[in-house]
């Protein structure tokens, strides 16, 4: 539709527009004027609405809406350089129920993705496994900037949503570590760590030992043999145990040491103290040690 004529007023401004329907101009008093598509004007005071009031039309003509009042002394005149014809706010509708759907979809697919790191996460709690891995996010972006490149959102904007949504996932995943029940197993041997299997606990009325060993660097303890099955657990620090025929095997914390029964051997410390934890199953009055020379 060509642009509607332009009106000049002596002394008042007017202002190019495009007028693609009826439009009413609604009065603080309640009286109302509609103007034809060929008529726009730019009004600032009581006198340019009674020359508007010239072209007044029949109530009964179809109205559209008005978007962006301004205030002229005792009216409320609108600016009619809109288009504001009625299939505007129905498309305006039908995009935003558009919007509703997809967003409704990637909630679900959002929920979807939260139970499988859910499970993801159950299974790295069992296997003792850190709960963030760099790597696998770095993967994860590198996927979105390849599958994303094709727009029209911008990569680095798909990234920037991608890694807030990992660091959610990520901080969902830890709480739901923080109150979950774990049990881990350290240790379930029968053999020691020179690959000798275990034959018998000790005859006698059971009783069970806990020491903790705290053995300073460069530090090597005396040969000796332990009578009944025992474990170490290192807390901290580094240990090797060694027998005197040169046979040997290196513990870092978190390691379990699973000892020798009547085998001479030591345990020798490296540039770190050693703090272990050590459980006997023996009998009463055993000793838990006793040294032997080789």
């Amino acid at each position: 539709m060509p642009p509607a004529t332009i009106q000049q007023h002596p002394g008042f401004p007017t202002l190019p527009c495009r007028v693609f329907d009826l439009f009413e101009i609604d009065f603080r008093s309640g009286a109302s004027i509609l103007f034809r598509p060929e008529e726009a004007f730019l009004a600032s005071d009581a006198a340019t609405f009674r020359k508007l009031s010239q072209v007044l039309l029949p109530d009964t003509m179809r109205k559209a809406t008005l978007i962006r009042p301004i205030s002229i002394l005792a009216f409320t005149a609108p600016l009619l350089v809109f288009e504001t014809h009625a299939s505007n706010q129905e498309q305006l509708a039908d995009s935003r129920g558009q919007i509703d759907t997809i967003d409704q979809q990637v909630v679900t697919l959002i929920n979807q993705r939260a139970a499988i790191v859910k499970k993801i996460g159950q299974i790295k709690a069992a296997a003792g496994l850190p709960i963030s891995v760099p790597s696998r996010e770095q993967q994860v972006l590198e996927r979105v900037s390849r599958n994303g490149s094709a727009g029209p959102l911008p990569v680095s904007r798909l990234r920037t949503i991608y890694s807030t949504l990992l660091q959610q996932m990520r901080d969902w995943e830890e709480e739901q570590q923080n109150t979950t029940i774990r049990s881990q197993t350290l240790l379930q041997s029968s053999a020691s760590w020179n690959g000798v299997e275990y034959t018998s606990y000790p005859s006698g009325v059971p009783e069970l030992s806990v020491l903790k060993m705290t053995i300073p660097p460069h530090q090597e303890l005396r040969w000796h043999i332990h009578p009944m099955p025992n474990v170490g657990f290192v807390l901290s620090g580094e240990i090797t145990a060694e027998e005197p025929n040169g046979k040997q095997k290196h513990f870092s914390a978190g390691d379990a040491i699973p000892e020798t029964v009547d085998t001479v051997h030591r345990g020798r410390t490296g540039d770190q103290t050693a703090v272990l934890l050590v459980f006997y199953a023996g009998v009463k009055g055993m000793p838990l040690a006793q040294d032997k020379r080789p």
